[in-house]
C-alpha cells in the first residue's frame, strides 16, 4: 500500500511539474518579448532625440536665415570677401581683415564699407561669437549656443562714403582657436549728407 501511495504521489508531483515548467516556459517567453520590444523602444526614442536635435539646429538655421537682413556672419578663420548687412540707414558690407591675441580674448579688425553716398554716425550693436556652426553636432545644440557670447558694439566714428572705414573690436573669453563664428549686427539712427 505504501507502494502504491508512493507511486500515486509521484505521478501526482509529476503532472504538477509539467505544467509549472510550461508556465515558467511562457512567463520566460513574454520576459523575452518584453526585453525585445524595451530595446526597440530605446532604439526608437534614440532616434527620435538625434531628430529632435536635427530639428532644433533647423529652427536656429531658419531663424538666422529670417534675421539675416540685419546681420553679417563670418567663420573669421577662413573668411574671405564681404557680408552685406542692413544697417537701416542704408547698407553696409562688411569684412574681418585681421584676428589678434589680446589680453584674456582677441582683437578683431574689421573693414566696413559704406557703398552710400552718405555719411553714417551712431551706429551701434552687437557681436555674437564661439564655436564654429560645424561644431554644433559634435557638441549638441544646447553646449555648443552655451559657449556663444555676445558684446556690445558701437561705432564712435562716422562711416565715410565710398570708403573701408577700419574698426576694431575686443572679444574677451575667447582665443584665436576658440572663433569659429562671428555675428556682427549693425543699426545706424543718423546719416549726414552734403549741402
Amino acid at each position: 500500500m505504501a507502494k502504491m501511495l508512493l507511486t500515486v504521489l509521484a505521478l501526482g508531483l509529476a503532472s504538477c511539474a509539467q505544467p509549472q515548467n510550461h508556465d515558467d516556459t511562457k512567463v520566460l517567453a513574454k520576459i523575452d518579448e518584453l526585453n525585445a520590444r524595451i530595446k526597440a523602444q530605446a532604439s526608437q526614442l534614440d532616434d527620435l532625440q538625434k531628430r529632435q536635435a536635427q530639428t532644433s539646429n533647423g529652427l536656429y538655421f531658419l531663424k538666422s536665415t529670417v534675421e539675416a537682413q540685419g546681420l553679417a556672419e563670418f567663420d573669421p578663420i577662413t573668411s574671405q570677401g564681404y557680408s552685406i548687412l542692413d544697417a537701416g540707414v542704408g547698407k553696409l558690407m562688411i569684412s574681418v581683415d585681421d584676428i589678434a591675441p589680446y589680453a584674456d580674448g582677441v582683437k578683431v579688425r574689421l573693414a566696413v564699407g559704406n557703398p552710400n553716398s552718405v555719411v553714417m554716425n551712431g551706429l551701434s550693436g552687437e557681436v555674437t561669437y564661439g564655436p564654429a556652426t560645424s561644431q554644433m553636432d559634435s557638441l549638441g545644440f544646447e553646449a555648443w549656443q552655451a559657449k556663444q557670447k555676445t558684446v556690445p558694439v558701437n561705432l564712435p566714428d562716422s562711416l565715410s562714403p565710398g570708403h573701408w572705414n577700419k574698426v576694431t573690436i575686443t572679444l574677451p573669453g575667447v582665443g584665436t582657436t576658440g572663433l569659429g563664428r562671428l555675428i556682427l549686427t549693425l543699426k545706424g539712427n543718423q546719416i549726414q549728407m552734403l549741402r
